[in-house]
């Protein structure tokens, strides 16, 4: 019974850190690798956080593609030294089960994805 009521609180508390559903629109990324940022391409992509109130977020590109990343961390946040305040979850993805951090910025709403090995996109609108 103990094991039980444990695992209900478990799941409520995990269904009670969702957010709420908001929405970002991007229009071009820039891709860093080895610390070298490569130029800036186009895209048209629209991000949509916490739908349904789930914890996960999804990415709609603008030919019809859609690629689902789960959050397995709750939001942390920060500030970098510029004094940038942002966001912070790790998430795996959907397609290859690969770990990642997603890190939004309140201000301009960039979206930075960041790999392991410390590889980035940064999306800006």
């Amino acid at each position: 019974m103990k094991k039980l009521l444990f695992m209900f609180l478990l799941i409520v508390s995990c269904t009670s850190s969702a957010q709420d559903t908001f929405v970002r629109h991007y229009t071009s990324f820039i891709v860093e690798k080895a610390n070298v940022k490569q130029p800036e391409k186009k895209i048209t992509l629209t991000v949509v956080f916490n739908p349904n109130n789930e914890n996960k977020i999804v990415f709609r590109y603008g030919d019809g593609r859609s690629r689902t990343f789960y959050q397995v961390t709750d939001v942390e946040t920060g500030k970098t030294t510029g004094g940038y305040e942002y966001q912070l979850i790790r998430v795996i993805d959907s397609e290859d089960a690969s770990e990642a951090t997603l890190q939004l910025f309140d201000k301009d709403g960039v979206l930075r994805i960041i790999v392991s090995n410390g590889d980035s996109i940064e999306f800006n609108s």
